[in-house]
């Protein structure tokens, strides 16, 4: 008998225990819709700054070519430039990573 009722107080236990789990999550979650609600109206709401702002340079370009007053970019050195640079830096990197890669470590050499 000792050891049913034991069983039994230890059940009950661990129903309550269960009981607080459930009400905590319910209170995180509650509080996790919420953040997420606030994070798709603020995306709801960039999306459509973003296409308005779009939409107004749609139809400023229109009206542009149709009364004919498009312009032509120049084409510009630094721009060519900053390409190069970019270029030489990122290769210039990758001979060291591999400068580091292929020498052996001291762990390897024991």
């Amino acid at each position: 008998m000792n050891k049913i009722e034991e069983l039994q107080k230890r059940a009950l236990e661990l129903e309550d225990t269960l009981e607080l789990q459930v009400a905590q999550f319910k209170k995180d979650s509650k509080a996790w819709v919420q953040m997420g609600g606030v994070a798709f109206i603020a995306g709801l709401i960039a999306y459509k700054v973003v296409k308005s702002k779009k939409g107004g340079k749609k139809k400023k370009k229109t009206t542009q070519i149709a009364n004919g007053e498009t312009s032509r970019r120049k084409a510009s050195f630094f721009s060519s430039f900053k390409k190069r640079l970019f270029l030489a830096l990122l290769t210039y990197g990758q001979t060291k990573l591999f400068e580091t890669l292929k020498k052996p470590s001291p762990e390897d050499e024991r």
